[in-house]
């Protein structure tokens, strides 16, 4: 994420030296770029070490499992004595705060930001600190306010996690994917859902990220659905989407966890691993995603 901070003002520069006229979309990047560069952002030299890293956790739908997928490696991550961050989508409903009974186990930040009351949830000795509410709730927000909020929350851990949920079309989602160094978009074996998903909605732009950018997470697949044929029938449908790029594959196959589990731990507003910690397996195999 941070190389991308850094081209902005290579960007910026090459548009501004233009000797031929720009076109509209050059005009509205070089205009975006510079409302960026005014806007108040702590100083880049303190905020850019190698080891700070931004993941989007995504789902294609509602309920397809991304906060269990996000809080979830949070958790675990945080419990191997690395600092993380969870947070959701800036300008949207927070999910957390409800889920870990914010109004509990919250405490209030003394330094608000943005004028805003911002509550915080810290596990694990402290490692982990989730941001229980949103800033942006319900408002317009502009670029520069979305790459500031980033850029603020990443400078203080070492893992952010955004879970954007199935708000990836939002317009603020599309900012955040662009700037991380990782998307995981989750999806379960819904099959249906899924085809109509992919076939009512336009290619999200992060679509064409290179390399391994963007991860897909299959959620709560069983062994039945490990078998070839079902995986190809879902890497299939994806292909709609990009019919001219090469096929992209399930990179993580979580299984289903018993429901009396899941349904304990959310009946004391916890993580499933916060209550249930012999459940790690799987989450330390997506954990390993990100060493790759």
């Amino acid at each position: 994420m941070f190389q991308q901070v850094r081209q902005f003002m290579t960007t910026f520069r090459d548009l501004e030296n233009q000797d031929q006229p720009m076109n509209r979309e050059d005009r509205e990047r070089r205009e975006r770029l510079r409302q960026i560069l005014s806007a108040p952002v702590e100083s880049v030299s303190n905020i850019q070490p190698p080891n700070r890293y931004v993941v989007v956790v995504a789902s294609f739908y509602s309920q397809a499992g991304a906060s269990f997928i996000a809080g979830n490696l949070a958790y675990h991550q945080a419990g191997k004595g690395i600092s993380v961050i969870l947070c959701e989508l800036p300008t949207g409903t927070p999910y957390y705060y409800f889920a870990l009974d914010c109004e509990e186990r919250a405490e209030a930040n003394t330094k608000p930001v943005d004028q805003y009351d911002e509550k915080i949830i810290k596990m694990q000795a402290g490692y982990l600190q989730i941001k229980a509410n949103t800033p942006y709730r319900k408002r317009n927000v502009s670029y520069p306010e979305v790459t500031n909020w980033l850029l603020g929350n990443s400078k203080n851990a070492s893992l952010l996690i955004i879970d954007i949920s199935s708000g990836w079309k939002e317009e603020a989602a599309s900012w955040i994917m662009d700037m991380s160094d990782e998307i995981w978009f989750v999806l379960d074996s819904d099959i249906p859902r899924f085809a109509r998903t992919i076939l009512t909605n336009d290619v999200p732009k992060v679509w064409n990220a290179s390399g391994k950018k963007l991860r897909l997470i299959a959620n709560k697949w069983d062994q039945a659905h490990t078998r070839e044929p079902l995986k190809k029938r879902m890497e299939g449908t994806l292909s709609f989407w990009a019919p001219h790029q090469k096929q992209r594959h399930i990179d993580m196959l979580v299984p289903p966890y018993i429901n009396q589990k899941v349904m304990n731990a959310h009946s004391k507003a916890k993580f499933l691993l916060e209550e249930h910690p012999e459940e790690e397996e799987a989450f330390a195999r997506l954990a390993a995603l990100l060493e790759e």
